[in-house]
């Protein structure tokens, strides 16, 4: 808002808007939309790694491509509730999406390399 406020400005070209706490601002304004795009790329890339590395395992794909969006999300609610959307929030974020893929992947994977039948 700030920025936009300066570019209107017959100043533009002479001043600059500089401070701690501008900076802070600007920083939390712009980590809602960083955040949701890289949930977004996360799911992407978790979707195409499990494929391949499930041999085009479908079903296993897709379920550890749901249980870990499903705990990325899940966790994403709670501090929502909790925290303030900031820093620590979005570095909490990122942790829980590599928990999420490393105890789903690896559970899922022991399901889907197993042997014999479906009643052992």
């Amino acid at each position: 808002l700030a920025i936009a406020q300066l570019d209107a400005s017959p100043l533009k070209d002479d001043a600059f808007i500089y401070g701690s706490t501008f900076t802070h601002w600007e920083v939390l304004g712009q980590l809602e939309p960083q955040l949701l795009a890289a949930i977004f790329r996360y799911t992407m890339v978790v979707l195409v790694g499990a494929f391949v590395i499930f041999e085009m395992d479908v079903i296993a794909t897709l379920v550890v491509c749901l249980s870990c969006y499903m705990v990325v999300i899940e966790v994403y609610g709670f501090a929502v509730i909790w925290a303030k959307f900031n820093a620590y929030f979005f570095a909490l974020m990122f942790a829980s999406m590599g928990l999420a893929i490393e105890a789903s992947s690896h559970l899922v994977a022991s399901f889907a390399v197993a042997r014999g039948s479906v009643e052992t």
